[in-house]
């Protein structure tokens, strides 16, 4: 939502209560609804034209979407922008990334005025793990040895912005991937420096923002930095 602010765009979004203790950037307009609920989201979509639907692992994904999806079909909406996951028509076994395979396919056989940003693993998902890996010395995530070319979610939300807010992006599929390669054995040893190497960089075009993807070292250094700024402040 900052992204887009920042880029004079008028925003509303779908929150299930007001009283969420997230705040809003300025300029943003809350709006009470469940994807769930037809009718709740056919009000919040009253006079917009566009539709961002944002990843999220939920039971009922498939069921969300496709009433959300639906219903900004039926408005004839300039465009409809999905976050579905990074190959996803290789893990249609993977009930959350069946869902998401579900939607896209149904996107490009209507012929939506939509766009697709598939995001890999974001770097924020380990930004939860401070017990394993400073108490323990653990990294726990089952990343495997292959790799990832893990991303951060505010590269994901300012090419989204930016393909939301510009023209000539309709039908276009921009994957959004970092710019490293990491498996488990190469996470922890980030870690392991930082708390007590990366791997090769691997360049990728970047078509929307026009610089390169933020690296994981540097988001792990200062999620430690954090970290260790409440123990003080707790001390």
């Amino acid at each position: 939502m900052r992204e887009i602010r920042k880029r004079d765009a008028t925003v509303r979004a779908l929150v299930r209560g007001k009283d969420r203790p997230a705040p809003a950037p300025g300029g943003v307009e809350l709006v009470e609804g469940d994807l769930r609920d037809p009718i709740s989201i056919e009000k919040a979509l009253d006079g917009i034209d566009k539709l961002c639907l944002l990843k999220a692992v939920v039971p009922d994904k498939l069921t969300r979407d496709r009433i959300a999806y639906g219903l900004a079909n039926k408005r004839k909406m300039r465009q409809i922008m999905y976050h579905s996951v990074f190959k996803v028509d290789d893990f249609k076994d993977v009930s959350h990334c069946a869902s998401k395979f579900a939607i896209e396919s149904a996107l490009r056989e209507f012929d939506s005025a939509f766009h697709d940003q598939p995001p890999n693993y974001f770097f924020q998902n380990n930004g939860s793990l401070k017990e394993p890996l400073t108490e323990a010395g653990i990294y726990p995530m089952p990343v495997g040895l292959r790799g990832l070319s893990v991303v951060d979610i505010r590269d994901i939300a300012e090419s989204a912005a930016i393909a939301l807010t510009s023209d000539g992006r309709l039908g276009k599929t921009y994957n959004r991937n970092g710019p490293n390669v990491l498996g488990g054995p190469g996470i922890a040893e980030i870690w392991s420096g930082i708390l007590v190497a990366e791997s090769d960089d691997i360049e990728i075009v970047t078509k929307l923002p026009g610089h390169k993807p933020g690296g994981y070292a540097g988001f792990a250094q200062k999620t430690a930095q954090s970290w260790q700024g409440a123990l003080r402040n707790a001390a």
